[in-house]
């Protein structure tokens, strides 16, 4: 079960949650529901997440891969370090991008 929190929203966000605009209080206004095809675009958004995860891990494995290089080549790997943090960077930014958007809606 994968671990969850709950936000100050009071929405429950967790590693690769998706925010559902559609599962809201929608009652305060009176006949509202999700437009059709909502389920298909939260799907989509799904299987983009987990493209986004695969780009992200082979961005790791890369850095990995120019550290190792660089270091047996004698360079000392710095710039395989940068690669690193900047792929360390997107990761967060990527896995921030559900629990930023929840609180924005």
């Amino acid at each position: 079960m994968p671990e969850e929190f709950v936000t100050t929203a009071g929405h429950v966000a967790g590693p690769g949650a998706t925010p559902d605009p559609g599962a809201g209080d929608v009652s305060q206004f009176s006949g509202t529901s999700r437009p059709p095809g909502a389920d298909k675009l939260i799907e989509l958004v799904h299987w983009f997440s987990w493209g986004i995860t695969g780009v992200m891990m082979v961005g790791v494995l890369m850095a990995a891969g120019k550290i190792a290089v660089s270091i047996q080549g004698g360079r000392g790997g710095h710039e395989g370090v940068a690669h690193l943090a900047w792929v360390a960077f997107a990761c967060v930014v990527a896995g921030s991008a559900a629990a930023i958007v929840g609180h924005l809606l």
